[in-house]
């Protein structure tokens, strides 16, 4: 399993809250924005509202490690259901109705007994079975997503730590610290570079040992019932 869960709280974007929000970014020039950036809680305050699961389109996933994420919510259907569920930590959660929660969606061996999966599998699965088996389970693969250099880059710039420095730099100009502010600031643009091309090297490794693919013969059963 994924990283460790420890509640999931089902709720939805309220627009009369996504209104005061935005109020309230133009209200402190911006600087609210990046207070919800920064602070989970207070933008999940000024966005989300605990809901039912007819009515929720987001999670609110708190992680074992301390974490808090915001997860959009995708329906998916396949031919005999219809389904939402969520993707955290590259690990895909569907809601189970019978048992009113999120449970991962991962094919459960131990259910089976052995003449069962005999049985059931040995003589291959449709066309129609695999097509619906890869959009529940989806792709046996562990794919650590790639974000593009410029993402990287916002996101650097915009953490506490340079948005001080950018404050820090308008104030020494108006104080006459020409020169030094100059410095400090051609300094932190190095040190956004090397971070972000650090941060980029990390993910490509990441992405390169996780990738990982090696041909499989699989049975299939045709429209007429034979397996091939």
């Amino acid at each position: 399993m994924g990283g460790k869960i420890k509640e999931i709280n089902l709720c939805y974007a309220s627009a009369p809250k996504r209104i005061l929000r935005y109020l309230f970014y133009v209200l402190t020039l911006w600087f609210g924005y990046l207070l919800c950036l920064w602070i989970v809680s207070l933008r999940i305050k000024m966005t989300y509202t605990l809901c039912s699961p007819r009515e929720c389109n987001h999670v609110i996933v708190h992680g074992a490690d301390g974490s808090t994420e915001i997860v959009k919510i995708t329906w998916e259907s396949t031919t005999n259901s219809k389904f939402m569920c969520f993707k955290y930590r590259l690990f895909k959660y569907y809601y189970e109705r019978n048992q009113e929660s999120f449970i991962p969606a991962q094919f459960e061996l131990d259910r089976f007994t052995f003449q069962q999966l005999k049985t059931e599998f040995s003589q291959g699965l449709t066309q129609q079975a695999v097509l619906d088996n890869q959009r529940f389970y989806e792709k046996n693969l562990t794919e650590v997503p790639r974000q593009p250099w410029y993402i990287l880059l916002v996101k650097e710039v915009l953490s506490p730590f340079y948005i001080f420095q950018v404050f820090s730099f308008v104030v020494w100009i108006l104080d006459a610290y020409v020169s030094y502010s100059i410095i400090v600031f051609i300094l932190s643009g190095i040190a956004i570079i090397q971070s972000m091309v650090e941060t980029m090297s990390i993910r490509n490794k990441l992405y390169k040992m996780s990738y990982y693919v090696t041909p499989i013969t699989v049975f299939r059963r045709n429209a007429t019932g034979a397996t091939v």
